[in-house]
């Protein structure tokens, strides 16, 4: 460290700037930070489902300006003569997932590692299911499925992994639980890998069973549990195919 180093804080949303001097030709080391592009999940029910959930959080971009760049998120230039200098940060990317069907979603999550002097990013893999907290409830064409956001930087990429479905069959049902497929390029492959350099929305389908209780309701309680559905000997269930 030395007398001539400068700090700009950028926290919080919209434009920052600051400004130093230097003796004429010394040569300057500008060094940008992203410490807020990390990766997050979570999920909004409904009535907010339109809330931007990203905040202030961000990605740097590049520069402008004279530089000559040695690595990313560093500017190098020479002081010849007074110089504006623009460090350029963007939105994060926001992936919406929706679940069709009750059943468990494997997500991984590569991307590059943020611009700081602690050790990179790892992958980062979550198991998700309709039970996992924070998973609400969205609105999809007028319909309520589970779905779950992801904030991510446009430099990496997201796995999806269709998991088998827990538990038993319920009695009465058609058929066995199967994987339909992604409404996006993956088709029916349950391994599907998607670029998050735009926002978009990913729909994953399964047939589920869907079960009514017999009138009068005879036999075990009707629930739901995290080890598959417990229904009476006599209800009524079949397999939806969305």
């Amino acid at each position: 460290m030395t007398a001539q180093d400068a700090k700009c804080d950028a926290s919080g949303v919209g434009n920052k700037s600051c400004s130093f001097s230097v003796p004429r030709d010394q040569v300057v080391t500008l060094v940008a930070n992203d410490l807020l592009a990390q990766i997050s999940f979570g999920s909004t029910p409904y009535n907010g489902r339109n809330v931007d959930r990203r905040g202030i959080s961000s990605q740097f971009a590049g520069f402008t300006g004279p530089c000559t760049t040695p690595e990313r998120g560093v500017c190098v230039f020479t002081a010849t003569a007074d110089q504006t200098i623009t460090v350029e940060n963007i939105d994060l990317v926001w992936t919406r997932v929706y679940f069709i069907g009750d059943v468990n979603w494997r997500i991984t999550l590569h991307q590059q590692p943020t611009l700081s002097l602690g050790p990179p990013q790892a992958a980062q893999e979550l198991i998700v299911t309709p039970l996992t907290p924070g998973v609400a409830k969205c609105v999809t064409d007028a319909v309520a499925v589970h779905c779950y956001d992801i904030a991510m930087t446009n430099l990496g990429d997201i796995y999806f992994e269709a998991l088998p479905p827990e538990g038993p069959t319920p009695l009465g049902a058609l058929g066995p639980l199967e994987f339909v497929g992604y409404d996006n390029g993956c088709g029916a492959d349950p391994k599907c890998a998607v670029f998050s350099d735009v926002d978009h929305i990913d729909t994953m389908k399964w047939q589920y069973y869907w079960c009514t209780p017999p009138s009068p309701v005879v036999g075990p309680p009707f629930v739901s549990n995290t080890g598959g559905w417990n229904f009476g000997p006599s209800a009524n269930c079949s397999v939806v195919t969305p």
